[in-house]
């Protein structure tokens, strides 16, 4: 992880092919549970920033499948987390603010691609509810299968 300030350099030489993914960040101040409506679950994140993720990929030009993803540990490569800014009031702002970014990613000036944050499962805490309930079920299917 790396802080991300107004601007901000990573050399990009140890990555494999590297691409830039624009992000919603959270940190957590307690434990989210599946159960949870957006409004609920954004109670339990503390603060929110942008940030972006480097992903990277060892197949040539990211020719690839579900199972050589996870044979490679996935694309991950580094994450820089902008300023963060807190929670715990004005929920409601929050969630409409998250609701509706956008944003243009430029290269010489020259916007290149655009996104909005509806783009990922419907937005970032429909994104956070969705793991959310992705982990209960498999806690629940260890549970099951070690029992």
């Amino acid at each position: 992880m790396h802080e991300l300030e107004t601007a901000a350099s990573l050399p990009l030489a140890g990555f494999s092919e590297p691409r830039i993914e624009p992000e919603i960040v959270f940190g957590l101040a307690s434990p989210p549970a599946p159960e949870m409506d957006e409004t609920t679950l954004l109670s339990c994140v503390d603060w929110v920033a942008h940030g972006f993720e480097i992903v990277q990929s060892i197949f040539p030009q990211w020719q690839f499948s579900a199972a050589d993803t996870v044979a490679a540990n996935g694309v991950h490569g580094a994450l820089l987390i902008g300023p963060r800014h807190a929670m715990r009031r004005d929920i409601k702002e929050w969630q409409k603010a998250i609701a509706s970014f956008e944003i243009d990613l430029l290269c010489n000036d020259n916007v290149i691609d655009h996104g909005c944050s509806e783009n990922v499962l419907g937005g970032p805490v429909s994104a956070l509810r969705h793991l959310v309930a992705l982990l209960a079920r498999d806690v629940i299917q260890s549970a099951t299968c070690d029992g």
